[in-house]
């Protein structure tokens, strides 16, 4: 079927879509089952697999990976040691999505 994945294929899509690399043994979890090298796999199990991963980190945990995409200045820079840490980013941005 050409729209279904490769194992590889899958894997690196789950990668790409939530930045998490996925291991056989988390695969074969949210799958419910071993997952053989040559299956190719849905977009629905992606889907399913991209959902599971999503929804298992921590809010905390995503605003950490915002915190380390972003080059933050001045503003948040309190302390005027050209840093931002990563608590102070992350109120400042909770208080701003509130």
């Amino acid at each position: 079927d050409p729209s279904s994945l490769s194992r590889y294929e899958f894997k690196s899509a789950v990668l790409a879509a939530t930045g998490r690399k996925l291991s056989s043994a988390d695969l074969q979890h949210v799958l419910g089952g071993p997952v053989p090298s040559d299956t190719r796999l849905t977009a629905e199990q992606l889907m399913r697999v991209i959902q599971a991963v999503l929804a298992a980190r921590a809010p905390e945990a995503h605003l950490r990976a915002v915190y380390q995409a972003f080059d933050v200045h001045a503003e948040l820079d309190v302390s005027h040691t050209g840093r931002v840490s990563c608590e102070v980013f992350m109120a400042a941005l909770k208080g701003r999505l509130a």
